[in-house]
């Protein structure tokens, strides 16, 4: 499921960029398809990563943030101001909102949607609030970082994250993403994302 999933986010980015290569696209969703691996075990949110949440392009990318950041030691605050996330939910417009972070002055990677970094975000802050941190192999075993981090919150920003997914969970046909599901698979990440929101609520 997560490999169908990856393929029709990886058809918006043919739609962006022409000049994407149909073998990028399936080494892509194959790599997608392996995010779940055998150290999710361990993971408080292991019943959720690997299926939508955490299994597309945005996922690999945010993971990829997270990889290169300097400290191993985040805050949500400065995720939100790095990735360029923090006005588009206090303005509640997360639809079409263009989020992306600066790699070096001429490298700034985007993300395809910003509802995929909401999700994701979510799911790894629930870990780190659980488990105090997250080793980024365990969200992906074939990643090129084995790096530990730490990501801690205030309620105000945890609030904040959590209001942007519960707009998603209540509004779907707002986004591009549901067009991209058929009805099962949008009722099943609904309900992923509704389990996600409802854990978060005890770190408000």
């Amino acid at each position: 499921m997560v490999i169908i999933h990856c393929l029709r986010l990886c058809g918006i980015n043919l739609i962006k960029n022409a000049t994407f290569a149909a073998e990028n696209i399936l080494n892509k969703s194959n790599h997608a398809k392996q995010i779940k691996g055998k150290n999710m075990n361990n993971l408080f949110i292991s019943k959720w990563w690997g299926n939508y949440i955490g299994g597309c392009d945005d996922s690999l990318l945010l993971l990829d943030y997270l990889g290169k950041y300097a400290s191993d030691n985040l805050t949500l605050r400065q995720i939100f101001e790095d990735i360029h996330l923090e006005s588009a939910l206090e303005l509640g417009e997360i639809e079409n909102a263009d989020l992306y972070f600066e790699l070096k002055p001429e490298y700034e990677p985007h993300f395809d949607m910003a509802v995929n970094v909401i999700i994701d975000l979510s799911a790894i802050l629930l870990e780190c609030l659980h488990n105090k941190q997250v080793t980024i192999s365990d969200l992906d075993e074939s990643t090129e970082y084995q790096k530990t981090i730490s990501l801690s919150a205030t309620k105000q920003d945890i609030s904040l994250l959590k209001k942007g997914l519960d707009k998603f969970i209540n509004t779907p046909q707002l986004f591009d993403l549901a067009d991209f599901l058929d009805e099962d698979e949008l009722s099943e990440l609904i309900n992923d994302c509704q389990s996600v929101s409802n854990e978060l609520n005890a770190f408000i």
